[in-house]
């Protein structure tokens, strides 16, 4: 008679060693692993998405070789391929962002928009923000039960504050910064402005900072950093007098209107 059981199968794929890491003894422990094609792949293309390397990375020739050092049995993928296998990773992860939503609040999710500007070089992007809603909130607290529904965040609501308070003395502020605009401009009257500090015996340990309209901490880090140099603008000028497009100069009550803002 024979066995109707299929005999069972065997991986018969290479096993390799894999040393581990040192535990507290400083020993470490040596255990075999079968290496797999597609779980390199995934860890490839998730690396690419982490750390925003550009697809181009398994073109290059260097790489080729490092991946091919460490695991000569990789075979790297193409640029193409690589794209794929990104897009399978955003679809499983948007899938299980679709479940954790349906199970916080039934799906209840305030969506908004903003605008945002970079503090290195100041470009403004926009961006989509999700509120989850409380278990508390009922439709029958909100206007129109619910049907129209407008969120305002905290941060901006501060800025807006902030911003109505500050234009008390919006031209102070306008003439400050019209004059961190000047010797921010370019390296050369950068380097003028060090030149000016010098002679005043002012050491220039922070740099110019140009606020961010729509960021109201930036105007105070701007100020802050303006009013140190204070008698260093008025040298500037005076040493770049000749000159036809220079700022005007912040009066006496634009400086002491801007140290009272920083010091309260």
């Amino acid at each position: 008679m024979y066995s109707s059981k299929r005999p069972k199968k065997n991986d018969i794929r290479q096993t390799f060693l894999r040393v581990g890491e040192k535990n507290k003894s400083g020993t470490q422990n040596i255990h075999g692993y079968v290496f797999d094609q597609q779980t390199a792949r995934h860890e490839l293309a998730s690396a690419i998405i982490i750390h925003e390397y550009p697809l181009s990375l398994v073109n290059h020739i260097g790489f080729r070789r490092f991946v091919n050092s460490l695991q000569p049995c990789f075979k790297i993928v193409s640029r193409n391929t690589i794209k794929i296998d990104i897009l399978k990773i955003y679809d499983v992860e948007k899938s299980k962002v679709y479940q954790f939503i349906q199970k916080v609040n039934n799906g209840r999710v305030a969506i908004r928009t903003d605008m945002w500007t970079s503090s290195n070089n100041k470009k403004g992007f926009m961006v989509i923000i999700a509120h989850f809603e409380g278990d508390k909130l009922s439709s029958s607290d909100l206007l129109f039960n619910g049907s129209v529904l407008h969120m305002c965040c905290r941060a901006h609501i501060l800025n807006l504050i902030v911003k109505d308070g500050l234009q008390v003395i919006g031209s102070g502020i306008e003439r400050i910064r019209d004059n961190v605009v000047y010797w921010s401009a370019s390296q050369s009257r950068i380097e003028k402005f060090e030149e000016a500090a010098k002679q005043l015996n002012i050491a220039c340990t922070k740099k110019l900072s140009l606020d961010c309209r729509t960021r109201w901490n930036s105007t105070y880090l701007m100020l802050q950093v303006a009013i140190s140099y204070k008698e260093v603008f008025s040298r500037a000028i005076v040493r770049e007098r000749n000159l036809t497009s220079l700022p005007v100069l912040p009066t006496d009550e634009d400086w002491q209107y801007a140290i009272m803002v920083c010091e309260n």
